[in-house]
């Protein structure tokens, strides 16, 4: 897996494995929050489509 991670991060353009392994944490982070919001705005409709529909 060490390996595989190496090779990610030099085929990526980066100098150290810190690095990439600091910037991919950031992206899922982000993923993470993206989701949050999109799964409450999903309630949300899915709310307001059982009202209509009711």
């Amino acid at each position: 897996m060490g390996e595989f991670i190496q090779n990610k991060a030099k085929q990526l353009g980066y100098n150290y494995v810190s690095a990439f392994l600091l910037e991919s944490a950031k992206s899922h982070f982000k993923l993470n929050v993206d989701m949050s919001v999109y799964k409450n705005l999903a309630r949300e409709i899915n709310y307001i489509g059982k009202i209509l529909t009711a």
